[in-house]
């Protein structure tokens, strides 16, 4: 099933949330037509080899340090792929969550960084979001207000 309806949500809510001097006023993330191409290609060839044909990325979240796209969360209408620092901060993970299977999906600010959560559970650490940042702490807030806005959407049509 193809999840427009998180293209469309997101759009809206960019409308009104991406204020500011520029077109595109957030340093951790990109959306649609925003994404560097670059990061779109050094994203599937690291962790997110999504269907180039049925799939369409909405969102990057890089927590490079270059800004390089090669490491991080990559949203397409279809799945939610990272790359990202373990838990216990030792080692990488990688994996591929279908929206089908999404019922929560957010950052949990931590002393430094942050947690991505996907159903409850810790998949991995995050260099941004951070409890001490304002700045960081406001995006992943933006972030985590457009995942609620999806997972309540997505939870209305599994009704």
């Amino acid at each position: 099933m193809t999840k427009s309806i998180l293209i469309d949500i997101a759009e809206e809510y960019f409308k009104k949330t991406n204020r500011g001097p520029t077109e595109w006023n957030f340093y951790t993330f990109q959306y649609n037509n925003k994404i560097k191409p670059r990061k779109i290609e050094n994203a599937r060839k690291k962790f997110a080899p999504y269907d180039l044909e049925t799939e369409i990325p909405i969102i990057v979240v890089d927590s490079t340090i270059l800004r390089s796209g090669k490491d991080g969360v990559f949203i397409t209408n279809k799945a939610v792929y990272y790359y990202l620092v373990n838990i216990n901060g030792k080692g990488w993970r990688k994996g591929k969550v279908e929206w089908d299977e999404i019922e929560e999906l957010l950052f949990v600010p931590k002393l430094s960084g942050s947690y991505f959560v996907i159903n409850g559970v810790k998949i991995g650490q995050f260099g941004a979001f951070s409890q001490s940042g304002k700045a960081d702490k406001e995006e992943g807030n933006v972030l985590n207000a457009l995942f609620e806005l999806w997972t309540d959407a997505l939870k209305e049509l599994r009704m």
